[in-house]
């Protein structure tokens, strides 16, 4: 049997991408498997596995896990609350107006805008890397 263009499927080494006879099948790296026996039998050797470039949606990803840290959220539907929260709680100090703030409410409202600018941040880093994402688009040198 034709067997070509084998390759692992993913990292671990557990699954294998292989053309028989022009069909191209996935199946475990298992013996016992016939897919398996059929490579083995052809001598053909999986090529090491290589993972698909990263996407735009990667980088989202990565951007929502950096502001999930940024502000304690347990996941991305919780960040979103707390977003929406803190812009609620904005509102609300700039309806009572600067210069009736309290002491605390000055405070908060600049903890509000510093949050505030370091997501943005985050989107800008995760913006400018979404059309042509880097390989290592998780080190910490492409973020703020």
């Amino acid at each position: 049997m034709l067997v070509e263009n084998a390759r692992f499927a993913n990292a671990a080494g557990t699954a294998v991408v292989a053309d028989f006879e022009g069909v191209t099948v996935s199946f475990p790296a298992t013996p016992g498997n016939r897919h398996y026996e059929a490579l083995v039998a052809a001598g053909a050797t999986p090529l090491p596995y290589v993972p698909p470039p990263p996407s735009a949606d990667d980088v989202r990803a990565e951007a929502s896990r950096r502001m999930q840290v940024l502000v304690g959220a347990r996941d991305a539907d919780h960040l979103e609350i707390i977003i929406a929260n803190a812009s609620r709680e904005a509102i609300r100090l700039l309806r009572i107006g600067e210069a009736n703030w309290t002491p605390e409410e000055a405070a908060r409202a600049a903890a509000l805008e510093q949050v505030d600018a370091m997501l943005e941040a985050i989107r800008a880093a995760s913006n400018a890397m979404e059309a042509d994402p880097p390989a290592d688009y998780t080190d910490d040198r492409h973020w703020p």
